[in-house]
Parts: C-alpha cells; structure tokens; sequence
C-alpha cells in the first residue's frame, strides 16, 4: 500500500495516494494496537505518518503537516527506543526531525527548526561514524547543514551559518573526489 500510495502521488493522483495511505494506516494501527512491535512495523507506521504530512505541506494545510510530522517523529523515537544500536532507526528519527525542521523553518519557528535541524546532523554523524564510506549518507548530512545554516542565519548566527556551509563544502568536495559522476 505504501508503494501504490508513492506511486500515485508521484503520478500526480493525490486521492489516490490518501487512499492507499489511509488503508495502509488502518492496517498498521491494528498491527501496533494488537502487538507485538517491531522496528520494521514502526518504520512503516512512520513513513505513512510522512507521507501523509508532506502530503499536507504541499497542499498548504499547515498544522495537518505539523502534526502528521509530529506522528513520525514519535514513532522514529520509539523505533529507536525499541532498537538504540540500530543505525538505521537513528537515521529515521534524523529525517523525522529534518521534516519536522523544515517545517517549523517555513512557518517562523526559526529557534526550534535550528533544534531539530541540529538533533539531525548529530544523529546523521553519529552514524557517518559507523558507515565511513556511506556516500548517501554523506551528501545528507551536507543538506542537513546546509538546513541547518539557513536557520542559523535567519537567527542572525552568521558565523554559525558560515563555519556550517564551509562545512558543508569540504563533504561535498569529497563526495564529488570519490565520485565525480554522482555530482
């Protein structure tokens, strides 16, 4: 259900897409309420609880992005909860903040998108330092700063934001090194 909800949004068939999602997310709530849970049944509950708020932000509807962001966050943390080693689980609560983070960027809420932008570079760091030549995961944290120096410099932290996207500029250097036809 996930992947014919993905693949209707991308085809442009929004209604599509929510009704898929909203089957998908009555299964998994039956799924979650009945036990026992896992960290693939949350990170399914969770990409449901994003699609349906980045389906909300593109239409405008704020606060349903807002909490369907939120949704996805807490299920992340439980996931990661349930599994702390997992570096997969942290990477999930990193893009459940940077949603939730550009989010709060977009609406004015500048202090608490640089939170969660920053609890999302740490996350995503902490496992670069398992994953060393995770290329993917490399470029990632280079968007994550570059996230993440905007709202510094809406702050007026322009030192921050300069030493983030210099930063940013040494891992996109050595990305475009290792792999010069990816860039």
């Amino acid at each position: 259900l996930l992947t014919l909800a993905d693949v209707n949004r991308s085809r442009g068939n929004v209604d599509a897409a929510l009704v898929a999602l909203e089957r998908a997310e009555l299964l998994l709530r039956a799924n979650l309420a009945e036990g026992p849970v896992d960290g693939e049944l949350l990170k399914d509950a969770g990409a449901v609880s994003f699609w349906f708020g980045q389906i909300a932000l593109d239409r405008g509807q704020l606060d349903e992005a807002a909490a369907r962001f939120g949704q996805y966050r807490d299920l992340a943390r439980r996931m990661l909860d349930l599994t702390p080693q997992d570096a997969d689980a942290s990477l999930e609560l990193s893009y459940a903040l940077s949603s939730l983070g550009s989010l709060k960027l977009r609406i004015g809420q500048v202090s608490e998108a640089a939170a969660d932008f920053q609890q999302s570079l740490d996350l995503k760091r902490q496992v670069l330092g398992q994953r060393r030549e995770d290329h993917s995961l490399a470029a990632s944290i280079a968007n994550t700063q570059s996230w993440l120096a905007s709202a510094r410099v809406q702050e007026g932290r322009l030192n921050d934001a300069v030493r983030l996207y210099r930063e940013q500029r040494v891992i996109l250097e050595e990305l475009r090194r290792a792999q010069p036809e990816a860039l």
